[in-house]
């Protein structure tokens, strides 16, 4: 994101030192009239940057939550249940086995990255390359449904073998290590802002939902646009469409009619608004340069006429 232009506080700062220095009178009011137009369009520029800054800093704030809750389904969709060996059952003696989750697949994320680590450049070292290396690629977690047999691999209790792939045995109760969820393809979406190159990677981002997949993946492509892009292009703030807006309007019909306490333009006057301006800053941009704005670039500033003193001796008494 580059900031915006300085061509308006630029224009406007020239205007005013030409209208400072020139001896005409109505050369004066029109270019004071400009620089307040140009003062008017920098600040409706920074503000569209100010407002579309915020826009994106709040995509970046929603992505960052998404993609906590992904690191989070990252883990839980990798769980696994802990095997407990069989124990024989049918007898008067109670068996009871608990379900947890096995040691190296427990389901919870070990890693952080607090504010500090960040602030110190602890992140990932590809961190600083993700806007154009790194692809998100999306899958949502679901549970898995598949039906219990003895060839499945899912997390299952039975009544059978350790690893409950036996028909027989029913008199052993077992529990197998195997997973609780899987991961599927999400609808309208695979991925989020397209990257290129040879050098890009893939990172998977992982939900619960189509809905928030698609909404990461919208965030993903809307905050790298805004990254790769700027934010805001510089508003050219050409008098001959400029005529919305109000004071400048004004200050062109007063002049143009003679009403200078005017204070709003009549409606039977607002057709030759256009016309008005035209004539005191031309209709495009060879006739604005002609009628006013040649004589505000070449205006230099010197020590003559700004009034310097160059006699820097003091008569002495």
């Amino acid at each position: 994101m580059t900031p915006p232009s300085t061509a308006n506080p630029i224009k406007a700062t020239k205007l005013r030192i030409y209208s400072s220095l020139t001896t005409e009178p109505q050369n004066r009011a029109k270019a004071l009239l400009l620089a307040t137009l140009h003062d008017a369009c920098a600040i409706k520029a920074a503000e569209q940057n100010i407002n579309e800054a915020a826009a994106v800093y709040f995509k970046a704030a929603g992505l960052a939550h998404l993609a906590g809750m992904s690191s989070a389904l990252e883990a839980l969709q990798e769980m696994q249940s802990k095997a407990e060996t069989q124990a024989q059952v049918g007898n008067v003696n109670a068996v009871n086995k608990q379900i947890q989750p096995d040691n190296n697949n427990n389901g919870i994320t070990q890693t952080k990255c607090t504010p500090s680590d960040y602030a110190a450049n602890k992140a990932h070292t590809d961190a600083a390359q993700a806007v154009s290396k790194l692809e998100m690629a999306i899958k949502k977690v679901v549970f898995d449904e598949t039906a219990a047999s003895n060839s499945a691999s899912q997390a299952m209790c039975c009544g059978t073998n350790g690893e409950c792939a036996s028909s027989n045995q029913g008199n052993q109760l077992s529990i197998k290590l195997g997973k609780m969820y899987k991961t599927e393809a999400v609808s309208n979406v695979a991925k989020g802002k397209d990257k290129t190159g040879a050098q890009k990677t893939s990172k998977t981002w992982y939900f619960s939902s189509d809905a928030l997949a698609q909404q990461a993946a919208q965030l993903d492509h809307d905050i790298n646009t805004a990254v790769a892009t700027q934010i805001t292009k510089d508003i050219d703030c050409n008098p001959w469409e400029q005529t919305d807006n109000a004071p400048f309007a004004l200050g062109v019909y007063k002049p143009s009619t003679g009403d200078i306490t005017a204070t709003d333009i009549p409606a039977a006057a607002a057709s030759k608004l256009n016309t008005a301006v035209e004539d005191l800053y031309g209709k495009d941009a060879e006739s604005y340069k002609e009628k006013i704005w040649k004589e505000v670039d070449e205006t230099q500033v010197t020590e003559e006429n700004a009034g310097k003193n160059t006699n820097h001796t003091r008569s002495r008494k």
